[in-house]
């Protein structure tokens, strides 16, 4: 999933390496997210940012990280399959997704923006 910018000013962005010049301050910057994608069980890591987790007919589960050590980690998970298995995403350590255990996704295209405040999972986007 590419994500782009451009600069409006002539101000350089710090966290951008290529800016090295004004001749590049309004040109566009293209930020890829790393993808992984699954279809099988999955725990996920602190280096994933998408997982495309693909159910099958029986379905999968992706476990998060442990919430209280990834405070701040955004993670998009969507099934990617149009198999009548869902993608179920499930927490550790008696934690929670907005008060819930586990998190389904049941049709293609269904996805997920989670974000860990530290000691829980948040759901902050989803269809």
């Amino acid at each position: 999933m590419p994500i782009k910018h451009s600069f409006q000013s002539a101000k350089a962005d710090p966290g951008d390496n290529s800016v090295v010049g004004a001749t590049k301050w309004n040109a566009s910057h293209t930020v890829s997210l790393g993808n992984t994608p699954v279809s099988t069980n999955y725990s996920a890591l602190n280096s994933d940012e998408a997982i495309l987790g693909t159910g099958g007919a029986s379905g999968i589960t992706i476990t998060l990280l442990d919430a209280t050590t990834c405070n701040g980690l955004v993670l998009y998970i969507k099934k990617v399959d149009s198999g009548t298995g869902a993608v179920t995403i499930a927490t550790t350590s008696s934690q929670t997704i907005d008060s819930d255990t586990s998190y389904t996704l049941g049709v293609q295209w269904q996805y997920v923006k989670l974000f860990s405040d530290g000691a829980n999972w948040q759901v902050i986007g989803n269809n």
